[in-house]
């Protein structure tokens, strides 16, 4: 006797693959940079929910319509977008950064610190607003 189940099983895989999916750091990166422009959680979690919405729905679309078509993209394809998908992220990051940098003036400067008898200098770098400490050593 089968089980009457064994149908979804695929199903509840790719289900719990996209879920795994959904948590990995670029996603949260992505979510994170639209959620905190709100100061009310509602409006977050609405904002949040209708991305992961979206995404789920597109995925949904594009799955089923190469079902029905039974078009299968070929394996020498998936590391041609991997490396798109990775030149996309580091323009997204760079442009964050540039954003970020443009109207404020940097200040790079080095302390000196003694720990243990052992002395070293750490690189300080300045902005107007923000103040970050890179492990940059001599």
């Amino acid at each position: 006797m089968q089980c009457a189940y064994i149908e979804i099983l695929p199903f509840l895989l790719a289900a719990s693959l996209g879920f795994r999916h959904a948590f990995e750091a670029d996603h949260l990166v992505a979510v994170g940079n639209i959620v905190k422009k709100h100061n009310s959680t509602y409006l977050a979690m609405k904002d949040g929910t209708y991305w992961g919405i979206g995404h789920t729905i597109s995925i949904l679309i594009i799955g089923l319509i190469m079902l029905f078509m039974r078009w299968v993209i070929p394996d020498h394809y998936f590391k041609s977008m991997e490396g798109a998908i990775g030149v996309m992220i580091i323009c997204v990051g760079v442009f964050h950064l540039w954003r970020f940098f443009k109207n404020k003036p940097l200040r790079i400067h080095k302390h000196e610190h003694t720990h243990n008898g052992e002395t070293h200098n750490h690189l300080h770098v300045h902005t107007i607003c923000n103040t970050t400490h890179p492990s940059a050593s001599s």
